[in-house]
Formats: C-alpha cells, sequence, structure tokens
C-alpha cells in the first residue's frame, strides 16, 4: 500500500488561498522566503543572507493590528520544529501576537474562527 506523502509547500498554497478569502479577519499577509546564497563578483564572491533564521513561512497582520504567524509543517513532520522556529514563535506570543505551527488548511481556519470570537 503506498502512502500519499503531502507536500509542505501544498500546505502552504492552501493556507495563502484560504487567507485571500478572510480579508475582513486577516486583512494583511504574506509568503515569507528566507535562506542565503554566494554572489559571484568580479574579484571577490559575497555570501548573502535573507530573513531572519527561524522566521515563519507566513506571516500577517489581524485586523485588530496584531501580528500572525504560521509556521507551516507537512502532516509528516507536523512537530518537527527548529529552536530557531520555536524561538521566533515564543517571541510573537510574547509581544501579543498570535503564532501556530500547523500542517492544515483546516488548522488555520479553526484558529482564525477563535481568533475572530475573542475579539467581539
Amino acid at each position: 500500500m503506498t502512502k500519499i506523502r503531502i507536500k509542505e509547500s501544498d500546505v502552504q498554497r492552501q493556507i495563502l488561498s484560504y487567507l485571500s478569502c478572510v480579508p475582513k479577519d486577516v486583512p494583511m499577509f504574506w509568503r515569507q522566503n528566507t535562506g542565503a546564497m554566494v554572489i559571484k563578483g568580479k574579484t571577490k564572491d559575497r555570501f548573502i543572507r535573507f530573513g531572519e533564521k527561524g522566521i515563519s513561512d507566513i506571516l500577517g497582520i489581524l485586523a485588530d493590528g496584531r501580528m500572525l504567524a504560521i509556521e507551516v509543517k507537512s502532516p509528516q513532520r507536523k512537530n518537527v520544529v527548529s529552536m530557531w522556529q520555536r524561538d521566533f514563535l515564543d517571541r510573537v506570543n510574547k509581544a501579543g501576537g498570535v503564532a501556530m505551527v500547523v500542517s492544515s488548511v483546516e488548522e488555520v481556519i479553526d484558529n482564525i474562527k477563535k481568533i475572530s470570537k475573542e475579539k467581539r
């Protein structure tokens, strides 16, 4: 029997699609890319890092002005969060934002519904 493996990138696309449908709750959001690369120069190569190590995959602003941080994991790796990712999520929560680790769009839907009910 073949196991179906869901990719993290597929879950991210589903979440971004959902967020575009709820502008009342999440008026601003974006996919946050991070990484590093070497740029070849004429005389010297340069190493460039972009984005903060551990920053969440999807960032946004909730309707009440709080920051939203969504760390997306494939269902197979749901509990695999690096220490840098955990630190970033903790800092967002401590600052009054909303940070979450999810492995499906359904989890985001449930969390956004809870957040919307809380602010009423």
